[in-house]
């Protein structure tokens, strides 16, 4: 791991370039310090519920043409794990999961 330099002091412009050091493991000294995402993790996030329900919601508008058929293909456990999925879907950028990109299985026509 590599030392960063040290921020300019109030008597020179000239910042303190540390020499690296290489760091194998934890020593019994080091100070230990909470991750941010551990402190945040504690914090209530009220404005996350809402959201997430939104989320599912616009998932299910998306599939109402083909809720009942992907019931039907994949089962009702399968589809609520997908709804349930949406809010983390959403996330990477496509706002739908992949497996939801697959087109489904038209209904077989009967012919006259």
């Amino acid at each position: 791991m590599m030392a960063r330099a040290a921020a300019p002091s109030a008597t020179t412009d000239t910042p303190e370039v540390l020499a690296p050091v290489d760091v194998t493991k934890p020593q019994p000294d080091d100070e230990a310090y909470l991750s941010v995402t551990t402190v945040i993790g504690v914090l209530d996030k009220p404005a996350l519920v809402p959201w997430a329900a939104g989320m599912t919601a616009d998932a299910a508008i998306r599939m109402a043409k083909t809720l009942q058929q992907r019931i039907e293909e994949d089962g009702p456990d399968e589809v609520k794990r997908q709804l349930v999925g949406a809010r983390f879907a959403a996330s990477v950028g496509s706002g739908r999961p992949r497996s939801w990109a697959r087109p489904c299985t038209p209904p077989a026509r009967s012919t006259p």
